[in-house]
């Protein structure tokens, strides 16, 4: 069975990556999806394609992960990984929540969601607040994985 762990990744942090690696020793392949709606006019701090590679480099310890950029429908990926399951993070109650409803959508697709809780010490961690951090100057290696605070760092002209 292989686990599909989507996302947008803008841009992957420690609480992604220990994610990915408790799924990678539960399952035997991994499938981190890269996400990217396209339609929505939104545009991320890094293209997918420069998030899936970050991932692929912070996970490169994993012999058992791959990773793809998808813009796509969540359906059509688990249909071509089938059997599959999906594997989503929450940090807190309003997250399991809301994963809770989406996977309970899924179910009408005949596709189950693995949702782990993340650990105490990366569950303040968000895209969002990196962002944020980001824009700021502030210091995000306590957040992102090595590769994510170098390219970061060079792509916004930090340290």
């Amino acid at each position: 069975m292989t686990a599909i762990y989507p996302g947008s990744f803008d841009p992957v942090t420690l609480g992604h990556l220990d994610i990915i690696e408790r799924a990678a020793k539960i399952f035997p392949k991994v499938v981190v999806a890269v996400m990217h709606n396209g339609h929505s006019g939104k545009t991320g701090l890094l293209d997918p394609e420069e998030r899936a590679e970050l991932i692929r480099e912070a996970t490169a310890h994993l012999d058992t992960v791959e990773v793809i950029a998808d813009d796509g429908f969540t359906r059509d990926l688990c249909a071509r990984y089938a059997p599959s399951v999906l594997v989503r993070g929450a940090r807190s109650t309003r997250d399991f929540e809301y994963e809770e409803e989406i996977a309970a959508a899924n179910r009408t697709f005949d596709i189950d969601t693995l949702i782990l809780p993340a650990r105490a010490e990366t569950s303040q961690i968000s895209s969002t607040v990196v962002r944020e951090f980001l824009r700021y100057g502030a210091d995000i290696s306590k957040w992102v994985p090595e590769c994510v605070e170098k390219k970061l760092s060079a792509k916004f002209g930090r340290k």
